[in-house]
């Protein structure tokens, strides 16, 4: 029996060497895990307090541009007063043009006495031109009989 139980001592004292092994392997496996949720959750942390910086930054930014939305809304003109106006702008340009075109066709035609006026412009101007060619014609004339008397001459 002894060498039974010698063997029984050393199952038992191999399995007391086995559990403290375990036992060990748990301890550290715990240690890590421990560390690893604190270091997870420092992360989580700062994460948290960067993401509500970024988060108020925004929310900044949106309120900035909801104020200007705000501030167009009360300064922009509406649309039923923009037509509106647009419309009658339209209107006075279309007056206009036909005023406009109503005093070019009266140049353009002229009135009654224009032609009297135009015909008598037409007289003057032949007067005139014709003058001018009797003037040329009496200087030529001259400047022949100068130049002959000139050439024959004794």
């Amino acid at each position: 029996m002894s060498n039974s139980h010698a063997a029984i001592l050393a199952e038992i004292k191999r399995l007391d060497q086995l559990r403290m092994a375990d036992q060990l392997a748990t301890t550290t496996a715990l240690t890590a895990a421990e560390k690893a949720v604190a270091a997870a959750l420092a992360s989580s942390d700062k994460a948290t307090d960067k993401a509500e910086i970024a988060q108020k930054g925004i929310n900044a930014s949106q309120n900035e541009f909801r104020a200007t939305l705000r501030d167009q809304a009360l300064t922009f003109m509406p649309r039923a007063e923009t037509e509106s106006l647009v419309r009658e702008l339209r209107g006075l340009i279309t007056a206009q043009s036909e005023t406009i075109s109503e005093l070019r066709s009266r140049l353009d035609i002229g009135p009654p006495s224009l032609g009297v006026l135009q015909a008598r412009s037409d007289q003057s101007q032949g007067r005139i031109a014709g003058w001018n060619d009797v003037r040329l014609l009496a200087g030529i004339l001259i400047g022949a009989a100068g130049f002959l008397y000139a050439v024959l001459k004794p």
